[in-house]
Order: structure tokens, then C-alpha cells, then sequence
């Protein structure tokens, strides 16, 4: 079996997957800071950074699966496993694609301002770099998918970011069900790992 390295989506760090997820004995990533052309070149960096290598496991949430299916087409045998997240631009909600020419590092820096008290993701979000995050808004509403498919989707059945045309498994909640379904996403992951033959 290998490593187990967990994504986190656009504008959080480390701290989406609490401490349920230390079951996984996961390495938890960080995005890197600066501008990317396109989330191949993120899955590029991340798979140099952590040394990901074939039968590592691969589990990201939001742009964090869509980079983890990125990294997965780079490296053979890397499991894909989605929690929340889309597998084609096409799955994005329309009215992100209306609010794209605000994806400016002026705007997304006012937004983390007036955000950062909200909640554990507003306190991520305000910690974030404002010009990865324009990229990588740029990134995924203009990616065209990846071919290595991942071996379990887990999706909210309330996610108004993502519409997932073929989730193995619909959770009760919205887009963050890597923090408000931890359990269940860890036990689901779990029972994936069990049946893989690697």
C-alpha cells in the first residue's frame, strides 16, 4: 500500500482534513505560492515537492481532486479518490464561469479581508496567495479534464460549486464534505483501500 497524500481545495491549506483523517496516516499538502499556467503545471510542482511515486494514493477535495487526477495522468498506479470535486470544467456551476473577470488578485484580496472571521475556511482563505488563487480560478474554469478517472467520488448532495454527473456515493451536505462529513469520507476511504488489489 502506499502513501496517502490528501489535497485540499482552492484557497485552503492542510487544516480541511482534521484529525479523523490521521486514521489515513496522510501527508497533508500545502499549494505552492506564485502564478501557474494551468493546473498540470500545479500537479507538476506537488508531484516534485512530495515525491509522489506509483501506488501512492491520491485524495483531493475540489481543486484538489482536479490536480490529483492531473498528477495521476503523470504517474502510473496512482489511486484518485474525490471528495467534492469535478472531473471536467463542464461540471462547474454556470454562474462561476458569470463571475470569472472577478478573479482578480484586487477582488480576491478584498474578499479575504472581509472573509477571514468566518469559520475555519474564511481563516484558510485569508492565509492564501492571491495570485495562485486567480490562476487557478483562470485554471479550472477553463480544464478540460484528465484521463486517468479516480476509483471512488464522494459528492454533497447540496454542492453548489460542482454538479457531478457520476458520484459513486452521495453524502448529506454541500461542497466541503471533507470537513463536515470527515467520518464519513474517512470511513468510505477506508473501505476503497480495502478493496484495492495493491
Amino acid at each position: 500500500m502506499g502513501r496517502v497524500f490528501l489535497l485540499p481545495g482552492m484557497g485552503a491549506d492542510a487544516r480541511m482534513y482534521g484529525s479523523d483523517y490521521d486514521e489515513l496516516n496522510p501527508v497533508r499538502c500545502t499549494w505552492p505560492i506564485g502564478a501557474f499556467a494551468d493546473l498540470q503545471a500545479v500537479a507538476h510542482e506537488m508531484i516534485q515537492r512530495y515525491q509522489i511515486r506509483s501506488g501512492d494514493w491520491l485524495i483531493g477535495s475540489s481543486m484538489g481532486g482536479m490536480v490529483a487526477q492531473e498528477m495521476a495522468d503523470l504517474i502510473p498506479n496512482c489511486p484518485v479518490i474525490l471528495l467534492g470535486s469535478g472531473i471536467h470544467a463542464s461540471e462547474l456551476r454556470r454562474y462561476l464561469f458569470w463571475l470569472k473577470p472577478l478573479a482578480r488578485p484586487p477582488v480576491l484580496g478584498f474578499f479575504q479581508k472581509i472573509l477571514w472571521p468566518v469559520g475555519l475556511f474564511g481563516r484558510m482563505l485569508y492565509t492564501s496567495d492571491t495570485t495562485f488563487l486567480t490562476q487557478m480560478c483562470h485554471a479550472c474554469l477553463e480544464w478540460q479534464g484528465a484521463k486517468s478517472g479516480h476509483v471512488l467520488r464522494l459528492h454533497g448532495k447540496m454542492d453548489i460549486m460542482i454538479r457531478a454527473t457520476s458520484p459513486h456515493k452521495r453524502l448529506w451536505g454541500g461542497h466541503l464534505i471533507a470537513l463536515s462529513r470527515s467520518k464519513r469520507c474517512v470511513a468510505a476511504i477506508q473501505a476503497c483501500m480495502a478493496q484495492s488489489p495493491s
